[in-house]
């Protein structure tokens, strides 16, 4: 729980994509609202704009769905709910990144070839740093909920690990379920269990091969199959 992997931001992550969550939220509000009453629905001679409306709503949606995913995967524990809101904000800060990179190039030509008047400069230099204050701040939320869905993935490891534990120990009790590195009085104890008296040496090498011809050796003469080999061979 309070591994530096798991904290975003000087707080765990789970917090934090709330955090991100609840701002996403507001800002998808927030523009839906502006958008909706200031735009110039009926600037057509046909009426109203249909392709503005449709996308204006499915900003909405989309929007809505992603951050609400998150807030819902977090309390389910379940980090697939966060996948949707990390390929949007991964696909938005590349398109954002390149069309700065397109403004930043058209600033430095104009100034190079001295075609811009001082108010449209200033107006490039607003929209530059709007880019990157956007993308600041897309970038902190999308780190948050990457962490926290890290988080949720080891989480329910943890928890099929643990259910797979139960379930062993229920079949047999004498088993013992051990936490992270264990208690080392009890690896010290489970070793000397297992381990030999340090007193009692191994037996020789040759003790060992007679023992183990002394007890293949009845085998061997109920079976002679080498000496039938062998006489085949000669014959051959």
């Amino acid at each position: 729980e309070d591994s530096p992997e798991f904290m975003a931001f000087g707080t765990h992550s789970q917090r934090a994509a709330v955090i991100s969550a609840g701002i996403g939220l507001s800002l998808v509000l927030f523009i839906f609202l502006s958008v909706f009453f200031e735009f110039d629905w009926y600037h057509h001679e046909k009426g109203v704009d249909i392709g503005a409306l449709v996308g204006l709503l499915l900003f909405l949606f989309v929007g809505i769905a992603i951050h609400w995913y998150v807030i819902r995967g977090i309390k389910s524990g379940q980090p697939k709910y966060l996948v949707p809101l990390i390929i949007i904000y991964a696909m938005t800060l590349v398109i954002e990144a390149i069309f700065f990179i397109f403004v930043v190039n058209h600033i430095v030509v104009l100034n190079y070839l001295k075609s811009m008047p001082p108010q449209s400069t200033s107006g490039y230099l607003f929209v530059t740093a709007m880019f990157v204050f956007t993308m600041g701040v897309q970038g902190i939320m999308l780190t948050a909920v990457i962490r926290c869905r890290n988080y949720l993935e080891k989480r329910q490891i943890h928890d099929l690990e643990m259910r797979v534990a139960e379930k062993s120990k229920l079949q047999h009790p004498s088993i013992r379920i051990v936490f992270g590195a264990g208690d080392p009085e009890m690896n010290s104890s489970s070793n000397n269990d297992v381990q030999p008296p340090a007193d009692e040496a191994p037996p020789p090498y040759e003790h060992a091969t007679q023992s183990s011809n002394e007890t293949t050796q009845p085998e061997a003469s109920v079976a002679p199959q080498r000496t039938v080999l062998q006489a085949q061979d000669g014959i051959l």
